[in-house]
């Protein structure tokens, strides 16, 4: 062993010509050495502004990358901030208590995971004009009965007092189908819908008795008068059968495949129902009354689920949001003259708007995210189809298309989701192209997203 001795007068030994290595310390590399710190420039720079190319770090620059974080936070149910967060960004989630978030029914995280994309924020060109024009003669002027339908096949069915006619759009082919003959001064269809696959359409009318008709044959092949041989105003056929909603209040579930057809009842209206909407993809069907109540039910128990006070007057327009199936527009009758937004699981209404007129009618658009309304007045004038930009479900008032000079009482969207029919008491049915197709690097806007299936390797 050897011995040195230092300049300070400190002696180091050696063993085999080695130093022995005093051990350093590591200090955790999150807490600085405040030796170093210079206080007085760090101050300096927390209080200068922040330059434009420094407000978001590099991450957060590229939407793609936003979007994509967003979903991976939804994915992993991750809403809580990070534990060192490096900067306070415009979209995040975090708030302060004096700056409070926006609606949590605006903001569900995984509403935002399986969505749809967002759309553009500029102002698009919309044709205020119907591409087409056609007379229906003795079209009924009743607000209660719902005889227009746009089925699958591009097929559109429209009831004049006692006659379907079946218009093919592809085609221009009519044909019409005579559910009654004789004495029809008080007989009328009151509605009808098409099957799911566009083959059969379904007709009920004013006296309680439903048909389903095969337009190809233009005949009816099956048919069933209803115990309470009440006018049926409101007809939906899906899945899980024809839905048919009365004057009495009731609402009977029909199974074509089943001698006499009915096979469950759905008890809650007080007054006529005359709107009827099934959600898409859920087991949630929408149900409004003379009464100006909304009723969800859950198909699976046949039960109410919620029970909305939604208006003062008739609630027929009834549509459910395509891509967020927890919302629900409706609109008020003549008295009521709002449109209203609700979030069904909660009961609460997240926006409302008043347009001092009758909703007749309610579409939404998923490409556009845009709510489109026919809107009934006294005046001529008065009687259009106003499109609403409905970003975060704020109404915003796109469009007036203006053609009708009744109250376009029914609406029905094109299989492409493109083209708006509508009828009104003028006994005219117009085309609307209102939300035309648009391409986007190839692909369509629902396939935009990184958890679309169609874009998953197979």
């Amino acid at each position: 062993m050897e011995a040195t001795e230092n300049e300070t007068g400190h002696r180091k030994y050696y063993s085999s010509g080695q130093p022995f290595r005093s051990k350093k310390c590591n200090f955790d590399r999150f807490i600085p050495y405040r030796p170093n710190l210079d206080i007085n420039t760090s101050h300096t720079k927390l209080l200068s502004p922040v330059k434009h190319s420094q407000k978001e770090p590099g991450q957060y620059k590229d939407k793609q990358k936003v979007y994509y974080n967003k979903l991976l936070s939804g994915a992993f149910d991750s809403e809580e901030p990070r534990i060192l967060p490096t900067i306070q960004r415009n979209d995040s989630g975090y708030s302060s208590p004096t700056t409070p978030l926006h609606s949590p029914f605006f903001d569900s995280t995984m509403d935002k995971v399986f969505g749809s994309p967002e759309c553009k924020e500029d102002r698009r060109r919309v044709v205020t004009s119907p591409s087409c024009i056609m007379d229906m003669p003795c079209l009924r002027n009743d607000f209660y009965t719902n005889v227009l339908d746009w089925g699958s096949t591009n097929q559109i069915a429209v009831a004049l007092q006692h006659i379907t006619y079946i218009w093919n759009a592809d085609t221009k082919r009519c044909i019409q189908i005579e559910v009654k003959s004789g004495d029809v001064d008080n007989y009328y269809v009151s509605s009808l819908s098409w099957n799911p696959g566009g083959k059969l359409v379904g007709i009920a009318d004013n006296s309680g008795e439903v048909m389903i008709c095969d337009p190809e044959q233009a005949k009816i092949i099956q048919q069933t008068p209803l115990k309470s041989n009440a006018p049926i105003g409101v007809m939906r056929w899906t899945q899980n059968g024809i839905f048919c909603g009365n004057r009495n209040g009731s609402i009977v579930l029909l199974d074509p495949r089943t001698p006499n057809m009915v096979v469950a009842e759905f008890l809650g209206h007080k007054r006529e129902v005359c709107g009827l909407e099934i959600a898409d993809g859920t087991n949630y069907m929408a149900s409004g009354g003379d009464e100006g109540i909304v009723y969800i039910w859950e198909l699976r128990t046949i039960k109410c689920y919620r029970e909305i006070n939604a208006h003062s007057a008739c609630s027929k327009a009834l549509s459910w949001c395509p891509w967020r199936k927890s919302v629900i527009a409706t609109g008020g009758g003549s008295s009521d003259g709002y449109i209203k937004l609700w979030h069904v699981h909660t009961g609460e209404k997240m926006a409302e708007i008043y347009t001092k007129s009758q909703i007749c009618s309610l579409l939404w658009s998923e490409h556009y995210r845009e709510l489109a309304s026919g809107h009934g007045s006294m005046k001529a004038d008065d009687n259009d189809i106003i499109l609403w930009r409905m970003n975060r479900f704020e109404f915003s008032p796109l469009a007036r298309l203006s053609q009708h000079l009744g109250r376009p009482l029914h609406m029905s969207l094109s299989p492409d989701k493109t083209t708006v029919a509508s009828a009104g008491a003028d006994e005219a049915l117009c085309l609307w192209q209102c939300f035309p197709a648009q391409r986007r690097n190839g692909r369509d806007g629902r396939d935009s997203s990184p958890l679309a299936l169609g874009r998953s390797i197979r």
